[in-house]
């Protein structure tokens, strides 16, 4: 009886040590199914990844070369500045696809340069004032293009449509808000709200900033458009 037990003592530890070793050997191939899987993946997203890069580089060179063309070969000042802003909506486009980090400060700063250049160019002129101690907080891509599109819209507006000569823009904060004027010259709303798709897109932006816009009739003349917004945002989501 004790050789019979002890028989079956040795099968079971043999079998238990065979099944450990198959254990161990199946969680190493595992391990390495799951490596190569990864690197697989890593290769291919590296392949997406420069792929992404060659069609932003020949989409920016060739549209861009050929606004630029338009932008200094017209006569019209105000075409010239239609196409300007298509470049800079270019830019942004390649610019929030490739996810480029900023700050307020920066992005307001780049605002400010992009809206005193196009007011130059057609022969008029930008006031910017913005307040001291704004917070220099990080802002994401989407937040950035949103508030670069509101401003640009907003310019192009009173440019196109009220014949603005100078347009003023105040910055500031309060109360975890980022609060901007936009006053134009120009011919002004007279008490009528403006529709239209650019002014939608401007809402659906301003929605989307978790934020409030509005308009109204400048003082003396002109049009004010008064834009709120979080300075911690929600959602980002580009409208169409």
């Amino acid at each position: 009886m004790n050789a019979v037990v002890l028989s079956l003592l040795f099968l079971f530890l043999g079998t238990a040590a065979l099944w450990q070793r198959e254990r161990l050997r199946a969680n190493a191939l595992l391990r390495a199914q799951k490596t190569h899987q990864a690197a697989l993946e890593n290769q291919l997203e590296s392949v997406r990844a420069e792929e992404r890069e060659r069609i932003y580089a020949d989409l920016h060179d060739d549209v861009s070369a050929k606004l630029l063309a338009l932008i200094h070969g017209s006569r019209d000042p105000h075409q010239a500045d239609a196409a300007r802003s298509i470049l800079q909506d270019l830019r942004d486009v390649v610019s929030h696809a490739r996810g480029a980090p900023g700050t307020l400060l920066e992005v307001l700063g780049e605002i400010r340069t992009e809206s005193t250049q196009r007011m130059h160019a057609i022969g008029g002129q930008l006031i910017w004032t913005q307040a001291p101690a704004l917070p220099d907080i990080e802002i994401e891509q989407g937040h950035a293009l949103h508030l670069h599109r509101i401003i640009r819209e907003a310019i192009s507006n009173a440019v196109r449509h009220g014949a603005a000569g100078t347009i003023s823009i105040a910055v500031d904060h309060g109360d975890d808000q980022l609060h901007l004027s936009i006053r134009d010259d120009g011919k002004g709303i007279n008490g009528q709200p403006p529709q239209g798709r650019g002014t939608s897109n401007m809402r659906a932006r301003t929605t989307a900033l978790c934020g409030r816009i509005a308009w109204k009739d400048g003082l003396p003349s002109g049009t004010e458009v008064q834009l709120s917004m979080p300075l911690t945002p929600g959602s980002a989501d580009i409208p169409s």
